[in-house]
Order: structure tokens, then sequence, then C-alpha cells
């Protein structure tokens, strides 16, 4: 981010809010003549994985 190798791209900082539930992913290709959609995509996290965001949680209250 110093060395600006990405531009003004590392100028900002987003910290976002920690969701649980399922993740949807929607991507696809921007062009000139329009947008070109990929298949959605989900992300399934293990449950092992929730239990502990949960604990962690429940330390920084």
């Amino acid at each position: 981010m110093n060395k600006q190798k990405f531009g003004d791209a590392g100028n900002e900082i987003l910290i976002e809010e920690c969701l649980f539930g399922t993740e949807l992913s929607y991507m696809g290709i921007m062009t000139p003549s329009g947008f070109t959609p990929f298949e959605t995509s989900v992300d399934y996290k293990p449950l092992q994985t929730e239990i502990m965001a949960q604990i962690q949680v429940a330390w920084v209250v």
C-alpha cells in the first residue's frame, strides 16, 4: 500500500461487518459491449468455523 503498486486502490481500507449464514457469489465480466455472467457459487462454511467465530465474538464483547 505504501508503494502505490496498484495506484489509488490502496488509498482506502474496507472493514466489513462479520455476518453469519450462507454466502452467495455472483460474478461476471464487464466488457464495452455488456455484462457476461458466470455461474453463481455458494460457500458453505464448516460447522466448527461458525462455532469458533461465535466464541471469538463473545471474547470481544
